[in-house]
């Protein structure tokens, strides 16, 4: 039930009377197989049945690419027989949007492309060392905080969603990169944040979109328009607190040690 905006990638596809399945859905297939060996309690026999059907599907299934789009990647993370970075190329530019942040990742993105854009939350930017935001070239926003949607129509539950407590949309959740390479442009979008635990020890699943820079790209996706409200009307550029950040080096550390124990656990 979080209200935070968030990203959605939704694929159309049908499955193929095929016995070889599709090269490309192998990660993809291999992600949902792997699913029941990580949950938390025993699965029944019964989802375990219905996960390989969904697997073997998967496999075989011809995706329609969303609008001129050329090419659809699967990149899963976490998972055993997948080590491969995604965002391990060598790019002109890359925007990041993610609602959390580590210093480390944020370095080895920012290593390639310049005049790069970062978007995420303010108190998690207040958290970054001055000298990794300063390689982002004063091109970092926050969303705004009075940014919220109005409802296409009206309706019953519409009504509802508007009546109840925080029914708006607040914060950001969305983790989305978008990276420029000549004519071209690949937009990742899934569930990993841009910090160390999500690219190295996480199980996360990103999707790449490949597609042209004019229309998918960084400059495309930033445009304002005159007489329509774009996402870049949305956001604001980051000013840091001026309020003294109470939380030390040992109390960093002992959040960290915390999160390390809660993986292994």
């Amino acid at each position: 039930y979080d209200r935070s905006w968030d990203t959605v990638l939704a694929v159309d596809g049908q499955v193929q009377s095929r016995e070889k399945a599709y090269s490309g859905n192998h990660p993809l297939g291999d992600f949902i197989q792997a699913l029941p060996e990580l949950a938390r309690h025993p699965v029944s026999v019964q989802a375990k049945k219905n996960i390989e059907t969904v697997q073997y599907e998967l496999r075989r299934t011809l995706f329609e690419l969303p609008k001129d789009f050329d090419e659809i990647l699967f990149w899963p993370m976490g998972i055993a027989g997948y080590t491969d970075d995604p965002l391990n190329l060598d790019y002109k530019r890359i925007l990041i949007m993610s609602p959390f942040l580590s210093d480390r990742r944020l370095e080895i993105l920012s290593n390639y492309g310049s005049d790069n854009v970062l978007i995420s939350r303010a108190e998690i930017l207040d958290k970054i060392k001055t000298e990794t935001l300063n390689k982002f070239n004063h091109k970092i926003y926050t969303l705004d905080t009075n940014a919220t949607p109005e409802p296409e129509e009206e309706s019953e539950v519409t009504e509802e969603l508007m009546e109840a407590d925080n029914a708006s949309l607040r914060g950001l959740h969305a983790k989305l990169f978008i990276v420029d390479q000549g004519w071209q442009s690949r937009v990742f979008i899934g569930s990993a944040n841009a910090t160390n635990a999500a690219f190295d020890s996480n199980v996360e699943m990103l999707v790449e979109l490949v597609g042209k820079k004019s229309q998918y790209g960084i400059e495309a996706f930033l445009k304002q328009s005159d007489g329509e409200i774009s996402f870049r009307d949305l956001l604001h550029e980051y000013t840091p607190s001026t309020e003294k950040n109470v939380a030390d080096e040992l109390t960093k550390m002992l959040e960290e040690n915390t999160d390390n124990i809660r993986r292994a656990l």
